[in-house]
């Protein structure tokens, strides 16, 4: 059984650049970072398969 990483790193390489993003967003506006992650997940949550 082997299991392919390119996949799964492109996904988590996704994921943690958008919610360093928006993690950098929130701190800009004056608001606890982890508000950011919460958007970051709510954006790419169901929509993540049709953007890799």
């Amino acid at each position: 059984m082997v299991i392919e990483i390119g996949p799964i790193l492109q996904d988590f390489t996704i994921i943690m650049i958008a919610a360093s993003i928006m993690a950098m967003v929130s701190y800009k506006l004056k608001q606890p970072m982890v508000i950011g992650y919460i958007i970051a997940g709510m954006i790419l949550g169901p929509q993540l398969h049709f953007l890799v």
